[in-house]
């Protein structure tokens, strides 16, 4: 049998099989989501048993403190990807429509002014941000005093920096997303933290452990990773929308910017209460507590997770449907969410009553977990399944007006609240998680 007959032979076998499936069903919108989807969840769910992995052999390999220091360190510097102002949201919307009507010179026009903008602001802060990063004390912003205070200001550089650098590199993600391909995207984050997770065991094995060689691993991979691919595709695929020079075009700024700033006030709520929590509870109690979070956080994930996989593809595709104005396609695809998301619930509750038995397994005696966290997380993700479609939707339209109004209500009260419930009421990592959990409601159910 030759090449060309076992090749025939695959693509029948394929297209059988999608077609049992109901993949290759329904409008091309639709086949393409599913296809994504579908490949999304194979490549997602090998990235979390990784990110899996990942927590027993860095404790070993740091330690709790280290380790939550370091997740301290990487949710904070999160903070700073308010800087896009919301270009990267904007260039998804504006890309999505220009793709849609085949506008090939303006989606050009858009990649290229949001690469400029963003590499400027980014050379701008690396520079700034490594001048005056040795004038701070960061043992006491990150309440250690178990690292060495340069160790600490070197992994701190590394993290900053590369996290800028990373900035402009994960455009090509913000591409691959407007124009359907979440799947794609997905591949480059799983093979940065295969590669990640590859050398650090070589690590473990030739050296003992040290925070700076974890920093340069985990931060150095991605940047690897996203610029070769960008590279590639920019040669290949994306080649007559790659960005150019004389492609810059510094009107169109107010176009991404119109929505951009209105995503970039949502996006920065998000960095407040998503990543400031790991910065709160190490500030109120201490770094090893931060840890105690994260795995609860990283097993319930797994469920919304599986949720974000199915609302990526849906964001630009509800772009595009908006923009050929076929609204029972949209109304359809909602209902179609709004049902998974009840179902996933359900695999939450479960997972509630299950969850020692895994964490038993997963990370035996190395931190316990108490039950209320546990819970209070389940709750958020609960909510998130439930209501995060309709969040989809206005995005996907750019109708976020009610959606940026009560961000701005969350990022206002969050922190108050946590200091409130965590600090002055004394109830710790409990009462930080809980607030996290309570400002979500207005958001969920709007």
């Amino acid at each position: 049998m030759n090449n060309l007959t076992i090749k025939k032979s695959i693509n029948q076998l394929n297209y059988r099989f999608l077609n049992k499936t109901g993949i290759t069903v329904g409008h091309t919108r639709s086949i393409r989501a599913k296809k994504n989807i579908i490949a999304s969840i194979g490549i997602k769910g090998i990235n979390i048993l990784i990110n899996l992995i990942y927590i027993p052999i860095l404790l070993d390999y740091l330690g709790q403190d280290d380790y939550g220091v370091w997740l301290t360190i990487s949710s904070t510097v999160a903070w700073f990807g308010f800087f896009d102002i919301g270009l990267g949201h904007g260039l998804r919307n504006k890309l999505a429509i220009s793709l849609a009507k085949k506008d090939y010179i303006l989606a050009k026009k858009y990649v290229s002014t949001t690469y400029a903008i963003l590499f400027a602001i980014s050379l701008a802060i690396i520079f700034t941000f490594s001048l005056i990063a040795g004038f701070f004390d960061w043992n006491s912003i990150f309440n250690t005093m178990k690292i060495n205070q340069n160790d600490l200001k070197i992994v701190v550089l590394i993290v900053f920096n590369s996290f800028f650098i990373r900035f402009v590199l994960h455009l090509i993600g913000i591409i691959l997303l407007a124009d359907q391909r979440p799947a794609i995207n997905n591949v480059f984050n799983l093979i940065s933290n295969a590669l990640a997770l590859c050398i650090i065991m070589i690590l473990m094995r030739l050296t003992k452990g040290t925070l700076i060689q974890f920093s340069i691993v985990l931060c150095g991979a991605p940047i690897l990773v996203f610029l070769l691919s960008s590279i590639f595709l920019f040669r290949t695929k994306y080649r007559n929308i790659a960005p150019a020079y004389k492609f810059v075009d510094f009107s169109l700024s107010s176009d991404l910017l119109g929505l951009g700033v209105k995503f970039f006030i949502i996006q920065l709520t998000d960095i407040i209460i998503y990543t400031s929590t790991n910065f709160l509870i190490s500030s109120f109690t201490n770094p090893g507590q931060v840890v105690v979070y994260n795995i609860a956080y990283k097993l319930f994930s797994v469920s919304t997770m599986l949720f974000t996989i199915i609302l990526t593809p849906m964001w630009s595709a509800i772009t595009e449907a908006y923009t050929v104005d076929d609204m029972e396609w949209i109304k359809r695809t909602v209902k179609k969410i709004q049902l998974i998301g009840l179902l996933l619930c359900i695999g939450v509750v479960v997972m509630v009553f299950v969850a020692p038995i895994i964490y038993h397994y997963w990370i035996g005696s190395r931190v316990a977990v108490p039950f209320e966290i546990t819970f209070i997380v389940a709750v958020t993700a609960v909510l998130r399944l439930l209501f995060s479609v309709f969040v989809a939707f206005q995005n996907g339209i750019g109708k976020i007006k009610i959606v940026l109004y009560l961000s701005i209500i969350q990022s206002i009260t969050y922190i108050p609240l946590a200091y409130l419930l965590g600090k002055t009421w004394a109830m710790g990592i409990t009462g930080i998680v809980l607030a996290g959990a309570l400002i979500e409601i207005p958001m969920r159910i709007q």
